[in-house]
């Protein structure tokens, strides 16, 4: 089993598989702020076998193992655009030198799966997980002293090795430029908006993990099978002065747009755009003192989009393909 692994020269460490559930050889290191990626069985108690002559439970049948969890990151401009490669597949590139622009679209492409090591590198040991694929996104944008956070959301088969030598025992750190959240700007119907205060944006492909039986074994446990990948669910909330509630909670469908730019970085902006949304009241302000501020929440879709996606990311980088950056 694995070692508890803790402390700062404790790090995710992801590698770019070749085929699945086979790693490549370079490692990527994010800009990681938490994590509770874990690898964990699922059993099947005796709670229910009765037996005629004994009270006691049985024991529990052996289940399958699975890997998941939620590791979150500072965004540092070429590491999102990595995890937005996982995320959403390949993106639509223009541009002939730096800046070159990328544009990520929900669509039938994703972009492959991932070893996952959490790597001690004071010990130079890792615990390895195979086969692991980024299904779901989560960012928060408010008026705070501090850089964007994103969080990404893993599901991965149970293959896993532990207490291993790593495969990169030096990989390629994603530490600077990164966005700052208080410089952000909103747009709403293509007009900019001093009125919103926070927005939060969801992602997340409907995914699942048959225990397929594929005769496959890990110790003495059954390997979980490779799942079918779904549809990607969108939604997200905003809040907004009840000076703009009227002209947003109406049978219209408004675009989101939140634009992120560093004051020194500022050629490789970050736009996150929702063409077409439907908005609903979440919340409705209490009476009294404070602000009167209203939440919202919005269902975007890719109906009557011309960008034909419910959920646009444009990234401008000096990286001129992220598939290929996972790979030298």
């Amino acid at each position: 089993m694995p070692n508890f692994r803790f402390g700062p020269k404790t790090q995710y460490v992801f590698y770019h598989e070749t085929s699945f559930g086979t790693p490549g050889t370079i490692g990527k290191q994010g800009p990681t702020t938490t994590g509770d990626l874990s690898f964990w069985g699922r059993e099947q108690r005796g709670d229910t076998k009765r037996r005629p002559t004994n009270f006691n439970p049985s024991r529990p049948g052996r289940g399958f193992y699975v890997a998941d969890g939620r590791v979150s990151f500072i965004g540092q401009r070429d590491w999102m655009g990595l995890m937005f490669h996982k995320l959403f597949g390949p993106a639509t590139v223009t541009g002939s030198a730096d800046p070159y622009t990328h544009v990520f679209k929900i669509g039938d492409q994703e972009g492959g799966s991932l070893t996952i090591e959490i790597q001690d590198q004071l010990n130079n040991v890792a615990d390895k997980m195979n086969g692991v694929k980024a299904i779901g996104m989560t960012m928060r944008v408010a008026k705070e002293p501090s850089e964007v956070e994103f969080s990404v959301d893993f599901l991965g088969t149970g293959k896993a090795t532990f207490n291993t030598t790593p495969i990169d025992a030096t990989p390629d750190l994603f530490a600077d430029p990164v966005y700052p959240v208080w410089i952000a700007a909103v747009e709403i119907d293509g007009t900019s908006n001093i009125l919103v205060t926070d927005v939060s944006i969801n992602a997340r492909r409907y995914a699942s993990s048959p225990g397929v039986l594929n005769g496959q074994r890990w110790g003495e446990y059954v390997l979980l099978g490779q799942w079918n990948e779904f549809s990607v669910d969108v939604t997200g909330l905003w809040t907004v002065g009840t000076d703009d509630l009227r002209s947003l909670v109406d049978s219209n469908q408004h675009s989101l747009k939140v634009t992120f730019t560093n004051p020194a970085d500022t050629t490789h902006p970050l736009e996150i755009l929702m063409p077409k949304c439907d908005v609903y009241i979440e919340q409705f302000p209490n009476i009294g003192e404070g602000e009167r501020n209203v939440q919202l929440r919005f269902y975007p879709t890719d109906q009557n989009a011309t960008q034909n996606t419910s959920l646009q990311i444009t990234l401008k980088s000096p990286v001129a393909d992220f598939g290929t950056a996972w790979t030298t």
